[in-house]
């Protein structure tokens, strides 16, 4: 794959002398950051034989999928155009399923489209009719589902899916991209490039994988359609170079790149207790589990200068920049040894299968996503919030997942474990009694 976008850019600025044009520092802040010009083409509409258009197919050919359009709005417009798309192919009395688990991102996008879907707790709990299933990919802990089953299933009842794979980008580029949805024929698949390859922030790409829709260019302009009904109509140059680059560097380097770490992280967790791989997950992403004070760690993590990507009550959750190096991965063993003694806590293993199983219990549900999102609502205190309905998505973020979803009645164990302080409940003037949405 080579730098399409990236020698557009270089082009214009050895070409331009004087711009007067947006944005307004001129390139005084950064001389690659240019807005949609004759000279420098436009994402949201790039030109058939233009840089944008040629890195797009390069990148579709990289993921071995059928088109990709990227995005400066990082997953969530993928999400929202994406959905939009698949759900313009539905009949109007289409069932639409969503796996619980999914990111706040899908939830918004689907109260944004007016789509109130049966909600699942397994992508393989699937109801008697079901025409689009969402779902999510390799998540925040590594954890990725039987692809290929789901995809069997799917494909033998005709049921459109998105995953939303937005921790997994980087698994395109380890051992022949085993662990990654674009091997199993998904209609659409999200990748968010900024979370694990050497992207900015807000790189992302929407992969059209399947072929289910016919004409593959008109797909794709029907697909970029959508982006930009999304969209901001000024998408950062600056981010859309970083997709390329970080596609350029994953394209030359990132099965090198990842054998190297997937030695390291494995010796990692021989040294660590408690650092153990998801099974059949993903084995580039650090987890530990046990029996130690989270929160105490992480806060002693980061009078160090570690700072990881978030922490809960059961679990400290690490992000390793692509390319990790032995250096850096002794430098964080040494920093284990030294903070695992003091940071150890005993708790009773049944008071956590109980606060489990508290969290999973069936959930009550009064308004649908979309009317408790766009509803008046009241924000007050986390301990006044109980019985109540959530007039939002209720949960920790990281990891964005809901806890309690917009329209369902908010129980006191949900509200702990979401740490939340103060939180939007729906007026009691626009919940209808009675009205069960279920």
């Amino acid at each position: 794959m080579e730098g399409t976008i990236r020698a557009l850019l270089e082009n214009y600025d050895r070409a331009s002398s004087m711009r007067l044009h947006m944005p307004g520092h001129g390139g005084a802040l950064d001389r690659a950051d240019v807005t949609e010009l004759s000279g420098t083409d436009d994402l949201l509409d790039p030109r058939p034989a233009g840089a944008i258009r040629a890195s797009e197919r390069a990148a579709a050919k990289l993921f071995r999928v059928r088109q990709t359009l990227y995005s400066c709005s990082g997953a969530t417009l993928c999400i929202q155009a994406g959905l939009a798309f698949l759900v313009s192919k539905l009949p109007p009395d289409a069932v639409v399923v969503c796996e619980r688990r999914v990111h706040r991102s899908v939830l918004h996008a689907l109260a944004l489209l007016d789509l109130d879907p049966v909600f699942i707790e397994d992508p393989f709990d699937l109801p008697p009719r079901a025409d689009l299933l969402i779902f999510c990919g390799c998540d925040y802990y590594g954890r990725i589902p039987d692809y290929a089953r789901i995809a069997r299933l799917c494909r033998d009842r005709g049921i459109l899916t998105l995953v939303d794979h937005a921790h997994g980008a980087h698994l395109a580029f380890d051992r022949e991209g085993e662990l990654h949805p674009a091997r199993y024929g998904f209609d659409l698949i999200v990748d968010s490039l900024h979370k694990t390859l050497n992207c900015l922030t807000g790189g992302a790409l929407l992969h059209l994988s399947s072929d289910r829709f016919g004409d593959e260019e008109a797909a794709y302009e029907e697909l970029k359609h959508f982006f930009r009904v999304f969209s901001t109509t000024s998408p950062s140059f600056l981010i859309l170079r970083s997709i390329e680059d970080a596609l350029v560097e994953a394209s030359r380097d990132g099965k090198r790149i990842l054998e190297t770490e997937r030695a390291l992280f494995a010796r990692l967790r021989e040294r660590i207790p408690g650092l153990a791989a998801a099974p059949d997950g993903d084995p580039f992403r650090l987890v530990l589990r046990g029996s130690y004070d989270f929160e105490k760690l992480y806060f002693e993590l980061s009078k160090r200068g570690v700072f990881c990507e978030f922490y809960e009550r059961d679990a400290l959750v690490m992000i390793p920049r692509f390319g990790f190096t032995e250096d850096e991965t002794n430098a964080l063993a040494r920093t284990f040894d030294e903070l695992l003694p003091l940071c150890s806590a005993k708790r009773a293993a049944a008071q956590v299968r109980t606060e489990r199983i508290e969290t999973q219990m069936t959930p009550v549900r009064k308004l649908s996503l979309r009317r408790a999102l766009l509803s008046p609502g009241v924000w007050i205190d986390a301990f006044a919030a109980p019985g109540k309905l959530a007039g939002e998505v209720v949960g920790a973020y990281p990891p964005g997942n809901a806890l309690v979803l917009p329209g369902e009645v908010l129980t006191k164990t949900a509200i702990e474990r979401s740490g939340r302080s103060r939180i939007r409940v729906v007026e009691e003037t626009e919940i209808e009694t009675g009205r069960d949405y279920r």
